[in-house]
């Protein structure tokens, strides 16, 4: 855009400076054009940032709605959310060898967690929010929390290589321990509806869970063949094992599946 910065041709009788004038011209041409990148790239920035804050649920949404699907609700959406940032942290903490601050974030995740399968068990058998919708807020919810544990689940497993540190070896047994147990209350609360009547509306999404199952019992299996694991890590793992196994029973016993 430099044709928009010409200059007016000198008049008899006018002395100009070039070299200064050229200085001070480009000097000014190169600040105004820094100012127009700096706005353009503010507001990516800016949507960066807000894409790595935690949600404050006023508009959480984990996956967008299908036509006949509701939005998973806020109480449930929040905390899960929470948990996923949480185990994020974790993560990063481990990868950067901050093990203190990793067994923190790891902590986070045990207590988040337990919150969103307190949230999403409560939203069982309430009718639906919205009087002209037959859907009711439930099987999302169910739903939504048991791929938090199917992530989760599988992750935590992958964290255990090659960690030696006691205490983030504790923290990772006790966050899959508690979402283990959390989990197989809220499928309790489901198998036990009527399946003509309430458990109608969570038959088909809980059937395709059940694969899930599948996919972290052979994580385990590789870590506890392949990885190079402390002792607590091990007997963490293969108790882990044992409970998912039991609850990848439970599922194919009430819903099918799984093949």
């Amino acid at each position: 855009m430099l044709h928009k910065f010409a200059f007016a041709q000198p008049t008899k009788g006018v002395v100009v400076s070039t070299p200064v004038a050229s200085s001070r011209v480009l000097k000014v041409v190169a600040t105004f054009l820094c100012l127009v990148l700096s706005l353009s790239f503010a507001p990516v920035a800016e949507a960066k940032r807000q894409e790595q804050q935690p949600s404050d649920g006023h508009a959480t949404r984990l996956v967008p709605p299908e036509e006949d699907q509701v939005p998973v609700p806020d109480s449930v959406a929040i905390p899960i959310r929470q948990t996923q940032n949480a185990f994020a942290l974790a993560k990063k903490e481990i990868k950067a060898h901050r093990y203190g601050k990793a067994a923190g974030a790891l902590q986070l995740v045990r207590d988040k967690g337990i919150k969103a399968h307190v949230a999403g068990i409560a939203q069982i058998g309430l009718p639906p929010s919205d009087p002209e919708e037959d859907v009711p807020p439930g099987p999302v919810s169910v739903i939504a929390v048991l791929e938090l544990d199917h992530q989760i689940g599988v992750g935590a497993v992958a964290m255990f290589r090659g960690m030696r540190n006691s205490r983030v070896v504790a923290a990772l047994r006790s966050a899959l321990r508690n979402i283990h147990t959390k989990r197989d209350q809220m499928i309790e609360e489901v198998v036990v509806l009527d399946p003509e009547g309430d458990g109608a509306d969570y038959v088909d999404d809980m059937t395709d869970m059940v694969v899930t199952f599948k996919s972290e019992v052979k994580s385990i299996l590789a870590a506890l063949d392949q990885y190079a694991l402390s002792r607590a890590g091990r007997r963490g793992l293969k108790r882990a094992l044992i409970r998912v196994r039991a609850t990848q029973a439970k599922m194919k016993k009430a819903f099918g599946g799984g093949d």
